[in-house]
């Protein structure tokens, strides 16, 4: 379960942080493409690992080719969907702040 959520969570996560980084200015927009990278990645990682299943020889020798790579992607994209998370809350609690700042001037 926890897999599947990940990787739904990742890609949904990458397309919102490219959203915001070419139709949105953002104060933070170095971290979201940071962020996008960094899904980016976690995303190409685990298709790499897709492509090179794993088999066994005639010895009976499982060779799994990659085999730190499906780990390390799956890494990625839960680093990069708390980035996505974490900056979404900090751009509305600024939004927020910004608008009851502006409406206690008048």
């Amino acid at each position: 379960m926890i897999p599947f959520v990940i990787l739904t969570i990742g890609p949904v996560c990458f397309i919102y942080s490219v959203f915001v980084i070419f139709y949105k200015h953002s104060l933070y927009a170095l971290w979201w493409k940071l962020s996008a990278s960094i899904l980016f990645m976690g995303q190409l990682l685990i298709a790499i690992k897709l492509m090179y299943p794993p088999y066994l020889d005639a010895q009976n020798v499982l060779h799994e080719p990659y085999f730190i790579v499906l780990p390390i992607g799956f890494l990625m994209l839960i680093v990069g969907s708390g980035m996505v998370l974490i900056l979404t809350a900090l751009s509305k609690i600024r939004s927020r702040s910004k608008k009851l700042s502006d409406s206690s001037r008048l």
